[in-house]
């Protein structure tokens, strides 16, 4: 099912609306997200230390609200050459120069911090992938805390981990290769995020032989539609990787609220 199915089809549900915000700089009224009662994840261990993936975390008609809100958005993203994206909470700096969430932004970070037992985030980069695009393999740097959270919607796709520089250049098989469906949260930290890189190759079509968590098609999901002859056919997608922005006086912002643990090297 595609992004704009999604829509269509929770359209037909009543919708739950957020009161206006000052935080909400589009015309139209932003959509609460409805995450107050969410069942506690099952997550699953992916064989690469603190990585792990709750699958279809998010419920339908939350991920047509999340969706229909950037849709009225569009002046926030910023076109890229392999993507469209947009981002919520401001520059992480240095200086670190912070700017408040919308709230429906912020019922999602708070909906995540209580999944995986992570600090409040206040930082959402928005991503926006058409079929065939990508991102290079990359770090996300000490900017931010240690951890990162990625939601996946509207497509599956292959998200891949590699050891380090040399490794994603050879030409060799990544480390870990993930299967990441819409609606699923993938957490990672320490080692995972401080050591790998981590990216999503710029292909239509994802081989599904080498996934540490093939699909189950006895188990069905709406977007097994992709799935043709062992390979999974990507459609537009949207990534959002929430993550905190630590403050300080070295990032010139208020360190109050702040609970940074201390950086320890971890990749030697």
């Amino acid at each position: 099912m595609n992004v704009k199915a999604l829509i269509r089809r929770a359209k037909e549900a009543p919708e739950v609306k957020a009161k206006p915000s000052s935080n909400d700089s589009f015309e139209s009224e932003p959509e609460a997200l409805g995450l107050a009662c969410l069942p506690s994840p099952a997550w699953r261990e992916l064989g690469l230390r603190s990585a792990q993936l709750a699958q279809e975390w998010l419920p339908e008609a939350s991920e047509a609200a999340i969706l229909r809100n950037l849709q009225r958005r569009p002046g926030d993203f910023v076109a890229l050459r392999s993507k469209r994206t947009a981002r919520f909470g401001g520059d992480p700096g240095p200086p670190f120069v912070p700017e408040p969430l919308p709230d429906w932004l912020n019922e999602l970070c708070a909906a995540v911090s209580s999944a995986a037992g992570l600090p409040m985030p206040n930082h959402v980069l928005v991503n926006h992938y058409q079929p065939g695009q990508g991102i290079l393999p990359h770090t996300d740097g000490p900017a931010y805390m240690p951890w990162a959270a990625i939601l996946s919607l509207g497509s599956a796709a292959v998200f891949d981990f590699w050891r380090d520089h040399a490794h994603a250049a050879s030409g060799e098989a990544p480390a870990l290769s993930l299967l990441l469906p819409p609606r699923s949260l993938l957490v990672f930290s320490e080692e995972a995020y401080s050591c790998h890189l981590h990216g999503l190759a710029e292909r239509r079509f994802d081989r599904l032989q080498e996934v540490a968590n093939p699909p189950q098609p006895e188990v069905p999901a709406s977007w097994h539609e992709q799935l043709k002859d062992g390979c999974l056919e990507r459609q537009e997608r949207y990534s959002l990787t929430i993550r905190h922005v630590p403050c300080g006086e070295s990032r010139g912002c208020d360190s109050s609220a702040d609970s940074s643990p201390p950086e320890r090297n971890l990749c030697h």
